[in-house]
């Protein structure tokens, strides 16, 4: 006698936790990693010269950003597709607030572009001077920390109907809903911080890093996934 078919959510949700494994693993190099090998530098001379030298590290860490945004997009439709008919309205809510900073991420990365451009041997660069360079450098590095900061509040509010549908789907532990609901928090929390009051952020950012490591939670109950 042949074992039963697989239930087909349990299937969509452990293909779900397989896609978010892989965003974890692939977006701290991008998010993390290279911001703080270029994180207190203040003098555009100074940040020019790191953007030189560790012009590998922005390269790996633009990989990173673009290979990351393109998981998002099979991680949310495998979400929609786990819980379309459970609440279609809150998995179309989740779908939209999960895809909406994917081109906004692709936006900001022009300013590293930009940054890595500006510091390279191209011949039209002559026309400008090294201080114009420099601190057009710095710009472009400051908006792509700043184009983050813009997709940072979708990263979180898509985690507040991701965590009740999940609540509701009986096939994760229970306490994962509200972990992501406080990771969800973390992240609009955090943006605002950054965007309106920057001077506050650095005083918060060990308590809302916590906040957002607990949407780690949801690839443990996704790739355990079973009827409760």
């Amino acid at each position: 006698m042949s074992p039963p078919a697989a239930d087909p959510r349990q299937r969509l949700a452990r293909q779900a936790g397989a896609w978010y494994l892989a965003l974890a693993l692939v977006a701290p190099l991008g998010l993390v990693v290279v911001p703080g090998r270029l994180a207190g530098v203040d003098d555009p001379a100074a940040l020019a010269g790191l953007v030189r030298e560790q012009a590998h590290w922005l390269r790996a860490g633009l990989a990173s950003e673009l290979l990351y945004q393109l998981i998002e997009v099979p991680l949310v439709l495998t979400l929609y597709a786990l819980f379309a008919d459970q609440h279609r309205g809150q998995a179309r809510l989740m779908a939209v607030l999960g895809l909406l900073p994917i081109p906004i991420v692709f936006v900001s990365m022009l300013g590293e572009v930009a940054a890595l451009q500006l510091q390279s041997d191209a011949a039209w660069l002559a026309a400008w001077s090294d201080e114009q360079r420099h601190t057009l450098t710095q710009l472009g590095l400051k908006l792509h920390h700043q184009g983050l900061a813009l997709a940072m509040p979708f990263w979180g509010l898509w985690l507040l109907p991701l965590g009740s549908l999940l609540t509701r789907s009986g096939l994760v532990w229970r306490w994962v809903g509200p972990a992501l609901w406080v990771a969800g928090g973390a992240y609009v929390l955090d943006a605002a911080l950054r965007l309106l009051w920057p001077a506050l952020q650095p005083a918060w950012a060990g308590a809302l890093a916590a906040g957002q490591a607990a949407e780690l939670a949801v690839i443990a109950g996704l790739l355990m996934a079973r009827p409760r």
